[in-house]
């Protein structure tokens, strides 16, 4: 569906999970290499500044009066974002008039589907009494649940941030979401449990493993310099090949991977040609590199239409009193899933990353960020 986390305001404390790509500036040792640079700068200003012209002819910028904003059309795809394209750099597109075939990312959206709930109508005793039934299994499984909850987790205090974590003992691991929230949900939680310093939490977690991290860093002998013409030569020639080597990978990732826009999900997804497999993620060997977006293709899906959906065989009731049981399953199951999506809003916010043009996810709790949805809020 089209439902999903609100937009959140940009924060520059929640990251995206882009990574920060430093540029280190590489020292002119000659004239002649000075001239091949300023050569390959202005190749580079003179290629975007033809990019810049055609995106000009590709794009229209208009003016969506019911949401007041600018969005932008694609004459060639036919499609409308509200984000302006990368391939414009600086300047923008030109203004159009308004024109009604070219609706905004607003008209394309769909609406919200509203569930409202029609409460059950007892007709006698006989059914009085099941529905109670149904209402005290529910209850007894929560409270049996729970009970189980009580030995696998441990709920503590954080004394640095004051924050509650939970504890799982079983996997020796932390985290800052309160478990399973369809039996912990609303006010009730676990019991307060005695500060163990074997328990730590996720923040402490995090700090002993920078600070490894960092050690590790600290006692890494740094590469000696070369001693001689000759051995600077093998490293500038190793240093070369490894560059080619890149090359030559992204070249064959461009022939077997194509990236593809998922409209219903708002995400990018990437296609393997010869596996006819589709992934949300990019793929490792390709870096910090990415490939150009490719057209729509619906015979390459991406992965939330590549699942496989098993058949179910509905059940068919025999009776009245069944048929009722039935619905009352189905109820409760709509319940926790608006439970569950009602959380994840407390917990999850989605933003936009101006410079890859994608949304993330960041967890508030966990203070991580993501690029794909997460799981638990299915279509929505």
């Amino acid at each position: 569906g089209s439902d999903d986390v609100p937009l959140g305001l940009a924060d520059e404390t929640k990251p995206s999970p882009r990574p920060e790509v430093k540029h280190t500036p590489r020292p002119i040792h000659s004239e002649e290499e000075a001239v091949l640079r300023i050569q390959n700068m202005f190749r580079g200003w003179k290629a975007r500044k033809r990019v810049r012209g055609i995106a000009k002819t590709v794009y229209e910028k208009l003016y969506d009066d019911e949401s007041a904003r600018d969005y932008y059309w694609n004459k060639t795809t036919g499609e409308a974002q509200w984000s302006k394209p990368k391939t414009l750099y600086w300047e923008d597109a030109p203004m159009a008039p308004p024109d009604t075939a070219k609706p905004s990312p607003r008209v394309h959206s769909k609406p919200k589907r509203l569930v409202s709930h029609t409460p059950r109508i007892v007709q006698d005793p006989e059914d009085a009494a099941e529905f109670i039934q149904c209402m005290f299994r529910g209850w007894a499984a929560r409270r049996v649940a729970y009970a189980k909850m009580l030995f696998v987790y441990d709920k503590l205090l954080d004394d640095e941030s004051g924050m509650f974590y939970y504890f799982n003992n079983r996997i020796g691991e932390a985290e800052w979401v309160k478990p399973l929230p369809h039996v912990l949900f609303g006010d009730n939680d676990l019991p307060l449990a005695q500060p163990d310093a074997a328990k730590p939490s996720p923040r402490e977690v995090e700090e002993a493993a920078a600070a490894a991290s960092t050690e590790a860093a600290a006692e890494a002998t740094p590469a000696e310099a070369p001693k001689t013409d000759d051995e600077a030569a093998i490293r500038i020639q190793c240093m070369y090949r490894c560059w080619v080597a890149r090359e030559r990978v992204f070249q064959v990732a461009q022939t077997v991977y194509e990236k593809l826009y998922d409209d219903e999900h708002d995400q990018y997804y990437y296609f393997n040609n010869h596996e006819e497999a589709a992934q949300w993620h990019k793929p490792k060997f390709l870096g910090s590199r990415d490939l150009s977006l490719g057209l729509p293709d619906a015979s390459k899906p991406s992965p939330r239409t590549a699942l496989v959906v098993a058949k179910r065989t509905p059940r068919m009731p025999e009776s009245p009193e069944e048929a009722a049981l039935i619905i009352q399953c189905m109820y409760r199951c709509w319940v926790a899933r608006e439970r569950v999506f009602q959380v994840a809003q407390t917990v999850y916010e989605k933003l936009y990353d101006d410079e890859h043009d994608q949304y993330y996810y960041f967890n508030n709790h966990e203070e991580a960020a993501q690029w794909h949805k997460p799981k638990f809020l299915g279509s929505r």
